[in-house]
């Protein structure tokens, strides 16, 4: 499983959910309406390579975009987003770089029938946990498209499926192109008018330019909804097979995924979960991935929000284990609802038995974000 760090400051997402009730840039319409956005940051990297030997910069980010939003009053409404990044290295010029992204969501509720489809184009220019990098960034375009429906068959049952298509293409030889095709289905029955239970079943193709093909299957039960008046969420546990054609072989573990959030006051809640699954690295090697994540929120005053995540991840190879641990801690002070200002501090540790596959580093950034 490919897992990219976030270099921007992590308090971003909890600034825009705060400004989401900004006035507009341009109402289109009554359901249609522009935002323009921005974020101008600074941060300091301790080892931007992610690499055993740390190499340290200075780097300023400024993301310019766009969004369109539609049908928030009707049955079907979505999201049409548009960045700009550019990034500039103090002392490692070569590094600069200008990226696209590209987001389009849009869902359909009528009660019954829930539709839904997401695509995205991302450029990136970042390194990854299970990869082994000495002086240089993966440069690589992920593309992503999928689409779910559910259909309510009598009063208290339904049935979902879906599929989606992710295709990473990189721009550096030694990494490896893939295609992966995932598709779900799955069987609710209301438990109770707040809990479903499931019955679900996920087969995922997995096509790269280097290394092994392969192909999961993952047979679970599982549980989605309000489980307690503070708890909510949804969890999947089941038998995950992992098959390599021509011969290969094949290989089974306990599949898991979930994620909750827990309300401890109106204006704190946690959240954690955990995943288990097979994965692919980006230079194509096979390996197994559990994750446990956890994290606080807060809301300290109007202006002040603070947050804790922690996450532990154990790779594992077919000739090793990994163990990366990535701790974040942040805040944000709201200027208005147009503007506000984010500062974070991340720690990443990634401990191997491999000769130049452990590292450590810290990450510092201050930025400014704006809506309009």
């Amino acid at each position: 499983m490919k897992m990219k760090i976030i270099t921007r400051s992590l308090a971003v997402t909890a600034l825009f959910t705060t400004a989401l009730h900004a006035a507009p840039f341009l109402a289109i319409s009554e359901n249609a309406e522009v935002f323009l956005t921005g974020t101008a940051g600074i941060r300091s990297d301790s080892n931007v390579y992610m690499s055993n030997t740390a190499t340290s910069d200075t780097i300023a980010n400024l993301d310019v975009g766009a969004e369109l939003k539609f049908g928030a009053r009707t049955a079907a409404n979505g999201l049409f987003s548009v960045v700009d990044s550019f990034s500039n290295f103090t002392s490692h010029s070569g590094l600069n770089s200008q990226l696209a992204t590209v987001r389009f969501v849009t869902n359909y509720d009528d009660g019954k029938l829930k539709l839904g489809f997401n695509s995205s184009y991302v450029e990136s220019n970042t390194n990854q946990t299970d990869t082994i990098n000495h002086d240089f960034l993966s440069r690589n375009n992920t593309l992503s498209v999928g689409g779910n429906a559910e259909l309510g068959v009598t009063e208290k049952s339904s049935v979902g499926g879906g599929a989606d298509y992710v295709r990473t293409t990189y721009r550096r030889a030694g990494y490896s192109n893939s295609d992966v095709i995932t598709v779900p289905f799955n069987y609710y029955y209301e438990a109770t008018p707040k809990v479903d239970l499931s019955l679900g079943y996920r087969v995922r193709s997995t096509t790269v330019s280097l290394g092994q093909d392969s192909h999961d299957y993952f047979y679970n039960v599982g549980a989605r909804g309000q489980f307690t008046p503070k708890l909510n969420g949804q969890f999947n546990i089941g038998l995950n097979q992992r098959s390599i054609p021509n011969g290969g072989g094949s290989e089974n573990q306990l599949g898991v995924t979930s994620n909750f959030n827990y309300a401890y006051s109106p204006k704190t809640s946690a959240n954690f979960g955990v995943n288990n699954d097979f994965g692919t690295t980006g230079q194509g090697q096979q390996q197994k991935s559990l994750t446990f994540t956890a994290g606080v929120q807060t809301n300290v005053s109007e202006e002040w929000s603070v947050n804790l995540n922690v996450s532990h991840r154990t790779i594992t190879y077919p000739t090793r284990t990994d163990h990366y641990i990535e701790g974040q801690i942040g805040a944000t002070y709201t200027v208005n609802i147009h503007v506000g200002i984010s500062a974070a501090y991340i720690h990443r540790n990634n401990a191997s038995p491999l000769t130049g596959a452990a590292f450590t580093g810290d990450v510092f950034s201050l930025t400014a974000n704006f809506r309009y």
